[in-house]
C-alpha cells in the first residue's frame, strides 16, 4: 500500500491537533510538519520563571473551557496531561490608565465604588447590544472593521478594553487590531461569553502549555520537522510547497494551520 504524505504548515494547537490526530487514526501516512520559527507549539509558549522555583509561566496559550474546545481537551485527555481550573481576565495598563476585567464575583464586589467601573457597565451594555445587532446581520456588515464597530460607542471602553482584547488574544498591534474584521471577532466573544458579564469554568494545562506540545511530539516520534524556513509558495500543478530556503516539498495532502493571511499569502 503505498503512503501518503501529508504536510501540515504551522506547529501551534491547530497544527499539532491534526498531526496527533493523523497520527492516532490513520495507516500508511508520512507527516511533515513546515514551522517558521525554531520553536513549535506557537502560542503555546512557557517560560521559566528567574527565582529558586523556577516555575513555568505561559507568555501566549492560557485557558480553555469544555464547551469551546471539547476536543482539545479530549487530546489532552489521550495524552494524560492534566488540567487545572483557572480564569479569564484582562489587565491594560499605561501611563495615564491601569485596571483589570474579571467575570467574576469578587472582581465585581472591588469595583462597586469606582465611577469608571459603572461607566464600563453601561458602556458594555451598549457594546453587547450593537454585537448582537451585528451577529444577526452578518451579511449586512461582514466587510466591516472593529474601528467601524466603534463608532458610536464609547471611546475609553473601545480604547481600553476592546482594542487591547483583540491584540491580547490575536497577538497584533493597535493599528491590525483596528482593521480586524468585526464579525469573527463578535462570534469569537459570543463563544466565550464576552458579551456578557458572567462567565464559564476555565482550565489551563497544570504543567502548563508546553507540557502539551512535548506530549504530542512524543506520541508521533515518526513526524519530520522542517523549522525556521517558512512555507513561501504552494505549486498546486506539482503538488509542492516551496520553502522560503528553495527547498520544495512534495505533498499528497497539505493542511494549512497558519493564519488567514499566510494562507492567502501562499
Amino acid at each position: 500500500m503505498s503512503v501518503t504524505r501529508v504536510i501540515v504548515v504551522g506547529g501551534g494547537a491547530t497544527g499539532l491537533s491534526a498531526i496527533y490526530t493523523l497520527q492516532k487514526y490513520s495507516e500508511n501516512v508520512e507527516i511533515h510538519l513546515v514551522e517558521a520559527t525554531d520553536r513549535i507549539g506557537g502560542h503555546a509558549w512557557s517560560v521559566s520563571t528567574k527565582d529558586e522555583l523556577e516555575e513555568p509561566v505561559d507568555v501566549g496559550f492560557m485557558v480553555l473551557n469544555e464547551q469551546t474546545y471539547p476536543n482539545l481537551l479530549r487530546i489532552f485527555t489521550d495524552l494524560g496531561v492534566p488540567t487545572e481550573p483557572s480564569d479569564m481576565s484582562l489587565a491594560v495598563f499605561d501611563s495615564q490608565n491601569s485596571w483589570s476585567f474579571q467575570s467574576s464575583s469578587s472582581w465585581l464586589v472591588r469595583m462597586m465604588f469606582r465611577f469608571r467601573f459603572w461607566n464600563f457597565l453601561r458602556s458594555h451594555k451598549a457594546f453587547s447590544t450593537k454585537a448582537v445587532e451585528y451577529l444577526s446581520n452578518t451579511g449586512k456588515y461582514r466587510h466591516s472593521t472593529v474601528a467601524e464597530f466603534c463608532e458610536g460607542l464609547d471611546r475609553d471602553f473601545c480604547e481600553n478594553w476592546l482594542i487591547p482584547f483583540v491584540s491580547a488574544v490575536w497577538s497584533v498591534g493597535d493599528g491590525q487590531s483596528r482593521d480586524f474584521c468585526a464579525i469573527p471577532l463578535l462570534k469569537f466573544m459570543d463563544n466565550h461569553r464576552f458579551l456578557t458579564l458572567g462567565t464559564i469554568p476555565w482550565r489551563t494545562p497544570a504543567q502548563r502549555s508546553n507540557s502539551y506540545v512535548q506530549a504530542i511530539l512524543e506520541n508521533c516520534p515518526s513526524l519530520i520537522v522542517h523549522k525556521e524556513h517558512p512555507a513561501k509558495t504552494i505549486h498546486t500543478a506539482t503538488k509542492e510547497l516551496e520553502l522560503t530556503n528553495g527547498e520544495k516539498l512534495k505533498f499528497d495532502k497539505l493542511i494549512l494551520a497558519c493564519s488567514a493571511p499566510k494562507q492567502a499569502a501562499l
